[in-house]
């Protein structure tokens, strides 16, 4: 889970990193390796390193595909405090 402050600009570095932990966490549940999850999204295996490694900043769609393939959803919630954005 990853909280934001309400009104400042979602760093895109906390996202990424954020959804790079879920998608390293269901590879490690499901025991995928990178290649096999990249091979089924579309994208070359050192694209999707680079981009859990957050040295690839990886596109939207990509990473709403990386989810579909996992059977991830994602949810964002308004609180008074900000934005909650959950794995579920």
């Amino acid at each position: 889970m990853v909280n934001h402050k309400r009104g400042d600009p979602w760093p895109m570095s906390t996202l990424q990193a954020f959804l790079s932990t879920v998608v390293e966490d269901e590879l490690q549940q499901r025991r995928w390796t990178q290649a096999q999850l990249a091979e089924m999204a579309g994208i070359s295996p050192s694209h999707l390193s680079g981009m859990l490694k957050g040295k690839t900043r990886g596109d939207i769609a990509v990473w709403s595909n990386l989810l579909h393939i996992l059977d991830v959803d994602l949810r964002v919630q308004e609180t008074s405090r900000g934005r909650r954005v959950s794995a579920m």
